[in-house]
């Protein structure tokens, strides 16, 4: 049974988290004293409070794994790994490989954080632009045209008119369009919102390529941390789907599972997960070869990692030119239909 997860703690801290533990692990020094250490040292108060909780659980004479797991402020995938890591005596170097998993994992939400970031604010603040030429502005020019509506043609009034009632419009549609994307960020926090996002994300041309550098990148550092924990080939890969958490992953984990039981080479049952393909799947062959998967799938998910950041890079900057035009065309149509009314008028008074 999966642990309800409530984690306190962001991808870059547990990546701290971790290599701390690796390093006081490598050095011989008590779990329990170690973790009391980074307790002492951390400058969040509630997240030292997760963490005395954890010691004291130690403490009391339970395991380490048990102690986070029970805290539930840890992801199950790290407990999980935990429990691996404890089962092979291997603890420090798991801890070592989830601190450059959750590394990778960091900058990945950093950069779409900053993705989704940009375009939040820009709506916000051409909302709060349109907001004060409705409200300050353009009722002065409303004003001046109701002051001349018995003079002048019917046909200014009427568009100025409607490039006011435009703009209030337009503000109501931004505002919801960034109440839109808030409620949806915050649904994605979620564990089925993540879900419900990931899996919308492969039917948006635009996003898959990033969608699918980001699993393959996810599925080698979890294959490459059991195999470096000392399970062979086929317990590796039975063990995957209770380190992973998406629902395409944890199909290719089972795919991959069955191919080697029926006698496939690991590389060949990656090759048909369709995550692996080209020069991926040739260094695969030569780890296999060579006997170093692990290292390999390693370097595998540096590069995707490496690649899945680039594009969003190419993406963010394809959208910040289209936002910037999108909203100075609004706000040069919202001036124009005030505008050109008013020259009509006055040409008109010469």
């Amino acid at each position: 049974m999966r642990q309800k997860e409530r984690t306190v703690f962001t991808a870059g801290e547990l990546s701290l988290i971790c290599s701390q533990i690796s390093w006081m692990l490598e050095s011989a020094i008590p779990l329990e004293e170690g973790i009391a250490v980074i307790c002492e040292n951390a400058e969040n108060t509630r997240q030292k409070k997760m963490l005395q909780v954890v010691c004291g659980a130690i403490a009391q004479g339970g395991s380490f794994s048990q102690a986070i797991r029970e805290s539930g402020f840890f992801p199950s995938y790290m407990v999980s790994m935990v429990e691996i890591g404890k089962k092979t005596g291997r603890l420090d170097d798991v801890m070592a490989r989830l601190a450059v998993y959750y590394e990778r994992e960091d900058q990945i939400w950093r950069q779409v954080k900053g993705a989704v970031t940009y375009p939040l604010v820009l709506i916000f603040m051409v909302a709060a632009i349109l907001s004060v030429l409705s409200a300050k502005i353009l009722p002065v020019f409303q004003q001046v045209f109701d002051g001349l509506s018995e003079d002048y043609s019917a046909v200014s009034f009427r568009a100025a008119n409607m490039g006011i009632a435009a703009g209030r419009v337009t503000v109501v549609i931004l505002l919801l369009v960034g109440l839109c994307i808030l409620l949806a960020l915050l649904f994605a926090g979620t564990r089925r919102g993540h879900a419900a996002f990931h899996s919308a994300c492969y039917r948006v041309p635009f996003l898959a390529g990033i969608v699918n550098r980001i699993d393959s990148a996810q599925f080698a550092s979890a294959l490459s941390i059991l195999l470096g924990s000392g399970y062979d080939v086929s317990e590796s890969l039975h063990l995957m789907p209770e380190l992973l958490q998406n629902s395409r992953n944890l199909e290719n984990a089972k795919k991959a599972a069955q191919s080697v039981e029926d006698g496939a080479a690991l590389s060949a049952a990656l090759r048909q997960t369709g995550l692996f393909s080209g020069p991926r799947y040739s260094m695969i062959l030569v780890g296999e070869s060579a006997g170093s998967m692990e290292k390999v799938l390693s370097k595998i998910a540096d590069i995707d990692t490496a690649e899945a950041l680039e594009l969003m890079d190419r993406k963010i900057a394809l959208i910040e030119p289209v936002l910037v035009g999108l909203v100075s065309v609004v706000i040069g149509a919202l001036l124009l239909s005030v505008m050109l009314p008013l020259i009509g008028i006055m040409t008109s008074m010469i």
